[in-house]
């Protein structure tokens, strides 16, 4: 895969799968937030094009494939159902091979291909690189090495759920410097809809024009 960093092109030795996570319930939601309608199309739709724009293959992993079997894309479900997303990145890795691994959420609309070319770029000396924004570490939007995959497994197997676990079993790293990265770029890549008023938000991004969008950090706390 090639990444454009500034006005460099280089060359990305790593073959690179993205994971898509849509195991939650969307109980907040009140439906399934993947399949909400955004500038057109399903959001699950506005992720997939941008997952497939930073990695060479992607998979879904998702407890109800069938629901997603219209998008073309293969699909999984958890080994270790309902174990939150760690259980999801363990399926990804076991069921798709790669050397590196993108991962995002099924709700992020508006995430940046940017920033994930950031973040593979930084993976070449560790094995796990997560960015930090607004206070947090987001790793639903981090990338990580395939030989962590074992560890994974172990974890998973020994009732150890949390990301925070994973981070100590391989050489984990933090990024909040984007790089020169849009500021509203940044915020929105970070936007994820859990709630009626997050997608009422996302409707209304389009409707405004940049110089009047103000994203409300708290929405994404």
């Amino acid at each position: 895969m090639t990444i454009i960093t500034g006005r460099m092109i280089v060359s990305d030795p790593l073959h690179w799968c993205g994971i898509i996570l849509a195991g939650g319930q969307s109980s907040r939601m009140g439906r399934n937030k993947a399949f909400l309608e955004l500038e057109g199309k399903p959001v699950i739709e506005h992720v997939i094009d941008k997952m497939r724009a930073c990695t060479d293959d992607l998979i879904l992993i998702t407890n109800d494939p069938e629901e997603y079997d219209h998008l073309g894309i293969q699909t999984a479900c958890d080994v270790f159902p309902h174990q939150g997303p760690l259980a999801g990145i363990h399926a990804g890795m076991k069921n798709k091979e790669a050397e590196g691994y993108v991962v995002t959420a099924c709700d992020t609309p508006y995430i940046s291909v940017s920033i994930y070319q950031l973040l593979k770029a930084s993976l070449v000396d560790n094995d796990i690189v997560i960015p930090t924004y607004a206070g947090r570490s987001h790793p639903l939007s981090g990338v990580y090495r395939r030989n962590l995959a074992q560890e994974i497994e172990c974890l998973m197997e020994e009732g150890k759920r949390s990301m925070k676990a994973l981070y100590e079993e391989g050489h984990t790293v933090y990024m909040d410097d984007f790089n020169g990265i849009d500021t509203e770029e940044v915020d929105l890549h970070f936007f994820n809809m859990n709630h009626p008023e997050d997608y009422d938000y996302a409707k209304s991004i389009k409707k405004r024009g940049k110089e009047q969008r103000q994203l409300n950090v708290n929405m994404i706390r």
